[in-house]
């Protein structure tokens, strides 16, 4: 119990940038940074905002003719309404789907996990990085607390929910 109380305030004490770069990346990675937002007894608010990408991490995820767009509609829409991700009561589970753009553009591995969107961006973004899509469920079922758009870029931990929408609003 101590240990695990040592641990939770560690974790709050941390920095949002810190927190989300003493993660590993990888599956693995992710499935550690996940596990926190399974406890009902953190901040999940502040948790979220380790995952707030800044401008290098938005350059370096769309391509070049994209960047702007995308950051401006999640920094004015997304990111200033307190975007939080927690698992509901009972949701102690994380399945975990993870896809490369070109996965994505072809249909194959993990796409049918993805919302379809991702299809239609897939040229936008840069590179070919792995973009996790996870959601939290009780023990035995399938359905749950939804979310996409989680990627390790630049030695850190970041969301890019929904980029279609974003890269779509006028």
């Amino acid at each position: 119990m101590k240990i695990v109380l040592v641990f939770l305030a560690l974790i709050v004490s941390l920095s949002s940038s810190s927190f989300a770069t003493a993660m590993q990346s990888g599956e693995k990675g992710a499935k550690q940074l996940l596990n926190n937002f399974i406890n009902p007894n953190i901040d999940h608010l502040k948790l979220t905002k380790t995952l707030h990408p800044n401008k290098i991490d938005y350059k370096a995820f769309f391509i070049e003719k994209s960047w702007e767009k995308a950051m401006k509609v999640y920094e004015e829409t997304l990111w200033t309404k307190d975007l939080v991700i927690e698992a509901k009561e009972g949701q102690t589970e994380i399945l975990l789907w993870a896809a490369t753009p070109a996965e994505l553009k072809a249909g194959t591995g993990n796409t049918k996990a993805f919302p379809g969107g991702y299809r239609e961006i897939t040229d936008q973004i840069k590179g070919e990085p792995t973009i996790y899509r996870f959601k939290f469920v009780k023990p035995g079922e399938t359905s749950g607390s939804t979310y996409d758009g989680l990627v390790y870029i630049n030695g850190h931990w970041v969301i890019f929910p929904k980029p279609w929408k974003a890269l779509n609003a006028k």
